[in-house]
């Protein structure tokens, strides 16, 4: 995938950009069309720090727009080590 302009391909910019390219923009946010994406971010599981950062991007049922929610804990980088990391090494 090449980098778009503008767009930040670390959690939250590469969850929008996923979402944008397989939703079709008249998916029903609570159909089963619709896709839920899991990332990691690229310093997700390193000592920099407050880097256990995991993002969930979808498309909202109340805006009907992208979203994401971002969390932290031991989960991201349970995550980024369970799964091909979508950018960078792991």
């Amino acid at each position: 995938m090449k980098k778009p302009p503008g767009i930040s391909l670390a959690e939250g910019g590469l969850g929008a950009r996923i979402i944008s390219d397989e939703v079709d923009p008249k998916t029903d946010a609570l159909g089963e069309n619709n896709k839920l994406v899991f990332l990691a971010g690229p310093l997700t599981g390193t000592k920099a720090p407050t880097s256990g950062r995991f993002c969930a991007s979808f498309k909202s049922p109340l805006t009907e727009t992208i979203a994401d929610s971002q969390a932290g804990g031991a989960w991201g980088p349970w995550l980024k080590k369970a799964v091909f990391p979508p950018v960078g090494g792991g």
